[in-house]
């Protein structure tokens, strides 16, 4: 009858076996390397990865792999985090048997014994080069695309002044007399006019956020005086319609870095979409803590946005169904943009029939900064 001795021992056997085998079967390449880094085994990924049988690579150093494509810091900065005990996390671009190249995510551990001395280290080695390549991909096409919008705007916006000028002059009648039917279409093709314009400007601004172009002058200002002075200049809008506009500002609130000129953009394009989609009752922008954030939140008594709509109400060229009012479909994408380049954060609660509110969050100044009062 076999002893609890052997019992054990079996047991460690068929474990150690069972952790071998776990090894050897997954997806992610491994390899084992002695304390002097020398490798002593890889599994069938890593072969099927790098193109080296193990009989190939046994023995050898790491560096057989090495693209050439990373500094002596990169590596001096690898040794002394494994060999100080510590496990080493990183992007990396190595060469395969062939010459090829490929990007993987890489992570590399210290294995110590009882007495806490480093014996080998275990490297896993997820490959990313689709992922990357199909990144750079997007990338080089978004750019493509900002540039042609870029191009467009431009090109569009020298004539587009100079048909907005003529039409002035007509309607102000400096070219001679019109009739009532001639000023009616002379008025449709100015709001039109104005119209297109909004949309080059939304144009260039979605590209200069997009290609991290637009400079923000970032200094202190009072978010409640902001907020009181959009609604002075909109309220003659919302008393136009029949509509009650309200503020409601936590005057506990301090003075924060932001760009006044961006942030009033924002709060201009949330406040006329509220107008824009409210038919009777009140639009209220107020300001409040979430958290260490201010929040500032639009809240209308429009119609609401359903709830699978509302993941799509950030993206650009986006319109929703019940929101076809010929815009650019551009100006919550670019708040969007606004905000994140404010290290803030946007987003939208609506039930349909209850109104819909935007808010977004800015940080708070911290102390130790000392930015440029206005």
């Amino acid at each position: 009858m076999p002893s609890r001795t052997e019992d054990a021992k079996t047991a460690g056997q068929e474990n150690l076996l069972l952790y071998s085998r776990a090894l050897a079967a997954v997806d992610d390449a491994v390899m084992i390397t002695d304390k002097d880094a020398a490798i002593v085994w890889v599994n069938a990924a890593f072969c099927r990865l790098t193109g080296y049988t193990l009989d190939e690579i046994k023995g050898k150093n790491p560096r057989i792999l090495n693209s050439g494509r990373h500094s002596r810091e990169f590596f001096q900065c690898m040794l002394e985090t494994i060999y100080g005990g510590q496990v080493f996390r990183s992007e990396m671009v190595d060469k395969r048997k062939d010459g090829t190249c490929f990007t993987l995510e890489t992570a590399i551990s210290p294995i110590t014994d009882e007495n806490g001395h480093i014996t080998h280290f275990v490297s896993t080695k997820h490959d990313v080069t689709e992922r990357k390549e199909s990144e750079e991909a997007s990338k080089e096409s978004l750019q493509d695309r900002l540039r042609f919008i870029s191009m467009a705007s431009h090109e569009v916006r020298t004539p587009l002044t100079a048909i907005k000028e003529a039409l002035r002059l007509v309607l102000g009648e400096y070219t001679g007399g019109l009739n009532d039917d001639q000023k009616e279409l002379l008025v449709i093709a100015q709001r039109n006019v104005d119209r297109l314009a909004r949309l080059i400007n939304d144009l260039l601004d979605f590209q200069k956020l997009k290609s991290a172009r637009m400079e923000l002058e970032m200094r202190l200002h009072d978010i409640n005086a902001l907020v009181t002075e959009i609604a002075e200049t909109m309220t003659p809008v919302t008393r136009e319609k029949g509509l009650e506009l309200i503020t409601d500002s936590d005057r506990t609130i301090p003075k924060i870095i932001f760009d006044k000129d961006r942030i009033t953009q924002v709060l201009t394009n949330l406040v006329n979409n509220a107008i824009k989609f409210t038919d009777a009752g009140r639009i209220i922008v107020r300001t409040s803590w979430c958290g260490n954030l201010v929040c500032v939140s639009v809240s209308d008594t429009g119609p609401g946005i359903s709830q699978k709509d509302l993941p799509r109400l950030f993206q650009e060229f986006e319109q929703l169904a019940s929101a076809k009012t010929g815009g650019s479909g551009l100006g919550l994408a670019i708040c969007r943009q606004i905000i994140k380049r404010h290290q803030g954060k946007i987003w939208a609660e609506s039930k349909l029939g209850k109104g819909t509110t935007i808010h977004f969050a800015l940080p708070v100044v911290e102390r130790r900064r000392k930015p440029r009062d206005q």
